[in-house]
């Protein structure tokens, strides 16, 4: 086993955003079931992006700062991977084992049950929050990947073979995302036309996945001129176009009259399902698929026997029948998260032979620049470009491997 430093460098989140320590806690003793690793890379999202902003970002006000607990520094970050240093008892992994991480992990008493992050009820969110409250039913907080070592839950932990020579080993978790969406596309043969409405990261994933699953037609629909230039280069989408040009002719001359197979809003456009259920996009039995959440907190779907809060839904996995203007029935499904499936497959679809390599080579083209974890917040201040939004290509840092 490797000997422990002391501290560790890594940087924690304040009130007034976040600061870079060297003299942070590295872990000594390591509860059962967990796993102590070695931070090789990391990557950053969205969600870290606003908390970077502290008590100017209203998303991190609401949802991260009331469950800050005193006197823990909490490391954030949760797209992370590393090598296996220590490990507690009642657990199989082999030390040197390198890995990713699910970011969100259950309370000790779901654990010990086998439910996993997204089910339980009081489940933690690596760098994001915990509960102070420390019993069976609570997740502990749990510091983050900008850091050197990290405490990990050995059901969180994914071994991803060579895929560790690669930055791709970072994104695992938010890939996760999208490859459960094109799996489940899929396992309901859907192989003629899709529609995404999206490309930013999440859709630039799901359009490379989509391709691998099959899918012959995807239409990626964008309004900003960057990552509509960006999707073409990509080249996973048969055709990337503007919400105006996505008129009725387009529609029928595309699908021959029947409209999509299937519809994905990958980005919580307020427009979406209107455009939608009014021009008849979907076809009959269709799927129409919800995974960016709405910027309105009181958005509503209607299916054909109920009425939901589009985040509830979506949240909440939930299925319903819906029917557009002209009485087509199609079928609402709300994607959130990750399955312990969808993660297994995904990183044995990534080294499946030359497709394996062709998405490795697609989703790598995100990587928009990394340097070693001292530099990170320099790197952002360096003028990261905004055209593609908060996150508009992954950045990172990767100095340990």
């Amino acid at each position: 086993m490797e000997n422990l430093p002391a501290t560790q460098r890594g940087y924690i989140l304040t009130k007034e955003g976040v600061v870079y320590r060297d003299n942070l806690t590295v872990p000594q003793e390591i509860p059962p079931g967990f796993l102590l690793l070695k931070i090789m890379g990391s990557s950053i999202c969205g969600t870290d992006f606003g908390m970077m902003k502290g008590k100017k970002d209203p998303w991190t006000v609401e949802n991260v700062f009331p469950k800050m607990v005193e006197g823990i520094d909490l490391i954030f970050g949760h797209e992370f991977y590393g090598k296996v240093v220590q490990r507690g008892t009642n657990t199989i992994t082999n030390l040197g084992e390198i890995g990713a991480s699910e970011s969100h992990y259950p309370c000790p008493d779901c654990m010990e049950k086998g439910i996993d992050g997204h089910t339980c009820n009081h489940f933690g969110i690596f760098g994001i929050w915990g509960y102070e409250k420390i019993d069976k039913t609570h997740a502990p907080v749990l510091g983050g990947g900008y850091s050197e070592y990290i405490l990990v839950p050995e059901s969180n932990f994914y071994p991803v073979g060579d895929l560790y020579k690669t930055f791709l080993c970072s994104l695992i978790e938010p890939l996760g995302n999208t490859f459960m969406i094109a799996e489940d596309i899929a396992e309901r043969n859907i192989k003629g036309n899709v529609l995404l409405y999206g490309s930013g990261p999440h859709g630039l994933n799901l359009q490379v996945f989509l391709k691998y699953f099959g899918v012959k037609n995807i239409v990626a629909v964008e309004p900003n001129d960057f990552r509509r230039g960006f999707a073409k280069g990509i080249g996973a989408a048969n055709l990337v176009v503007t919400p105006n040009e996505l008129t009725k002719k387009f529609v029928d001359t595309t699908t021959g009259g029947k409209g999509f197979d299937a519809v994905i809003d990958i980005a919580g456009f307020k427009s979406v399902v209107d455009q939608v259920l009014d021009n008849d996009l979907i076809s009959e039995e269709g799927i129409f698929g919800l995974f960016g959440l709405p910027k309105e907190e009181n958005r509503s779907i209607k299916t054909i026997d109920n009425e939901y809060n589009m985040s509830d839904f979506i949240f909440g996995r939930n299925v319903g029948k819906g029917m557009t203007e002209s009485g087509r029935e199609f079928m609402y499904v709300g994607y959130s998260g990750r399955t312990d499936k969808a993660l297994k497959n995904l990183i044995a679809a990534l080294q499946n032979g030359d497709q394996g390599m062709m998405m490795q080579v697609k989703l790598q083209k995100q990587l928009r620049m990394a340097g070693p974890l001292n530099e990170f917040k320099n790197m952002l201040d360096s003028g990261f470009p905004g055209n593609m939004g908060k996150d508009e290509l992954k950045i990172g840092f990767t100095e340990f491997i």
